[in-house]
């Protein structure tokens, strides 16, 4: 069995105080209140929420969120989450008390909330009742890190994309396939223009299915990946 520590939440790195002057509270407003007061469910959402429904069914708390009618929200309803509003909201208030000894002390505070205050004991306490083997230990010592992002070019435009341990270097690759004078001239949404599309997001999600991982456990030849020697190669050869 696998599991894995919340990363979304906060950055556990010094490096964290100095990327903006915003506090937690500031950024998380409209987070918290969209979760607070909803939004609309979007097509996308419900079909995803749809065909998971099964699984979700075997889990009360998630049912009663994201089947709280006893099916999927349908598309235009508003789908409110009001326990996530919740843990920002609590998140930010720590933030807020703490904020009067410096923006770094607040940080840590909303962070601590997460990984080691209340919020941590009641995802530990869900893990035991439900078979889980998140501990106490794993969020306590858990710290995200930061790595230097992979990049190329499309046309005059630099795109970043997270690295190999994601799928966000795929839509770089896509990009090295495609010409933008050439879509330009097949016009917008044209037979010849999704053609192009669809094909250079296949090959490149092919690429991910057969390289992609993370760096620090499997060889990933990500720099010979996002050449434009490889994006030209026919057939595509083996990168390594």
């Amino acid at each position: 069995m696998r599991t894995v520590v919340p990363a979304a939440p906060m950055p556990g790195s010094r490096r964290s105080n100095a990327l903006a002057p915003w506090s937690f509270g500031e950024v998380a407003q409209s987070a918290i209140g969209y979760a607070r007061d909803g939004f609309p469910t979007y097509p996308l959402m419900n079909e995803v929420i749809t065909s998971t429904k099964r699984n979700i069914e075997n889990f009360p708390r998630t049912s009663a969120l994201y089947l709280p009618k006893g099916r999927p929200p349908q598309v235009g309803e508003v789908f409110v989450q009001t326990a996530l509003a919740a843990t920002l909201q609590h998140m930010a208030d720590q933030e807020a008390a703490a904020r009067p000894r410096g923006r770094a002390a607040g940080l840590a505070a909303a962070r601590d909330a997460f990984y080691r205050g209340d919020i941590a004991r009641a995802i530990v306490k869900y893990q035991k009742e439900n078979g889980g083997i998140l501990s106490a230990e794993d969020l306590a010592n858990y710290r995200s890190g930061f790595e230097e992002p992979v990049a190329a070019a499309f046309g005059d435009i630099t795109l970043y994309a997270c690295g190999p341990w994601c799928q966000g270097p795929s839509l770089l690759q896509a990009l090295n396939l495609l010409d933008g004078a050439e879509l330009k001239n097949l016009g917008h949404n044209s037979a010849g223009y999704l053609h192009r599309i669809t094909e250079a997001v296949k090959l490149a999600f092919a690429d991910r299915e057969a390289y992609f991982g993370d760096p620090r456990v499997i060889d990933v030849p990500i720099e010979a990946l996002l050449s434009r020697e490889y994006a030209t190669q026919a057939p595509r050869d083996d990168p390594r």
